[in-house]
This record gives C-alpha cells, structure tokens and sequence, in this order.
C-alpha cells in the first residue's frame, strides 16, 4: 500500500472518531431522541425496583426507580411501568379507605361496648332484663348463673353472672373486624392460634380506661366474639378458666 493510501485511511479514522465525538457531545446536554442506550435487562431491573419501591411504599426510592426505568425501558415497556404505579397506588388507596372505614365501624361498637359494662360491672343485674338458671331452691340460694342481653342494632350485648356473687360477671359481642387488645385498653397476657385455624386469639389484661382491672379474650378474626369479663368470673366458671390456660398449647 502507498504512502498516500495509508494518509487516506488515516484521514477516514479521524473523520470517524470527529464524528461519533460529536454526536456524543450533542447526546450527554440535549437528551436527543435515540441517543439513550435502551437495555433490556437494566429494564427488567428498573421494572422490578419499581415495584419492590411501590410495595415497601418508598416516594424516594420510587422516583429514582421510575427514572431509571424511564432511561433503559422502551416506550412501551416503560408505559407498563407507569401503568403500574398507577394501579398500585389506586389499590393502597381504596385498601386504606376500607381499613378506615372498618376501624370506624369497630370503634363505634366498641365504644357503645364499652359504655354498658363500664356501667354494668358491679350491678350486672341491672344491664339487661335477666333470666336465671335453676328453681326455687336457687332462686333462694342464689347458687345459679343468669344471662341478658340488650339490643344496639345491628348488634346485640350479652351479659352472664353468678347470681350470689354478681362481680363475677361476663359481657359479649361481636365485633365485625379483627381486633387486638390494645383496642381496648389492654395488653396480652398470652396469646396462641386458634387450633386448626391460621387465626391468632390473646387474653387481655385491661389497664386503662373504664374497664380497668378487666380481663378480655378477644380473636383476630372478622365477626369473632369479644368477651370483658372479671378475674371473679374465670374463678366461677372453670371452662373459661380452662381455656385461658390450655387452648393452643
């Protein structure tokens, strides 16, 4: 080859590298279309720090996910990417309007709950029109249980006691949304699953508020029972006793 060949192809390598350099040059402070490398697997990546983000519901973390996405994904892969921020935040939305729509309606039972044994645990006789078990012979020894209920529609409050030691006395409803003890005022003593079912139960101690000094069971569970009642109760009624110490073990 010539010396003047050799002169022409270096002349081309230059022309090529003045070239490319430019094109880089305008690419890095214009952002021109199809500059961006587009990359499948970075997209992939993009797509799923997009949704762990949106799952451990982090803004920050999700901007910076979306951009990267936005960077690596084509079109119409990164329209599925907004597609589901867009779902996704619709879902958490309308699953936090109905956890606040559920709390309300347990907090506004709970609250009448609450009412009617704060007023009916030292005279449980007078929280409802009861009926009591037995004859004549326990109506005078008073060796007897009696129950009543009284209507708070939808919902209905039970009452049971024992008649000669009316402190001894149990209240129940049920609450239509899973609950815990700190719902009433209360901190678990034990707790255990129910046996056979993936549904946990705890036995409250309650510390605060107007049943101070009770006990609960309640169920983490949709329209399981909530039973307040006094530690005279467990001692008069042995199957509850029995229960607060064995059920789940």
């Amino acid at each position: 080859m010539s010396h003047h060949t050799h002169q022409q192809a270096r002349n081309r390598t230059r022309q090529v590298v003045r070239t490319t350099a430019a094109l880089v040059s305008l690419c890095l402070p214009l952002g021109l279309a199809g500059c961006d490398r587009k990359d499948p697997d970075k997209c992939r990546d993009g797509q799923a720090g997009v949704k762990k983000s949106l799952e451990a519901r982090d803004d920050a973390l999700l901007t910076r996910w979306r951009e990267y996405a936005y960077k690596y994904c084509e079109a119409d892969a990164f329209a599925s990417v907004d597609k589901e921020i867009a779902d996704t935040r619709a879902a958490q939305q309308k699953a936090e309007a109905e956890k606040k729509r559920q709390e309300q309606e347990n907090d506004a039972l709970i609250q009448v709950f609450t009412q009617w044994v704060a007023g009916a645990r030292s005279a449980p006789e007078r929280a409802a029109s009861p009926t009591c078990s037995g004859g004549e012979a326990e109506e005078k020894s008073q060796e007897r249980w009696c129950v009543g209920e009284r209507q708070a529609p939808p919902h209905v409050l039970h009452v049971r006691y024992w008649d000669k030691e009316r402190a001894a006395a149990s209240f129940d409803v049920v609450v239509p949304h899973p609950i815990t003890c700190e719902k009433i005022g209360g901190t678990a003593l034990r707790s255990w699953m129910v046996p056979n079912q993936p549904i946990k139960r705890h036995h409250c101690q309650i510390n605060s508020g107007p049943l101070a000094g009770m006990q609960a069971l309640v169920t983490e569970a949709a329209n399981a029972p909530l039973h307040v009642f006094s530690p005279q109760y467990v001692e008069k009624d042995p199957a509850l006793k029995a229960k607060l110490a064995n059920e789940g073990l």
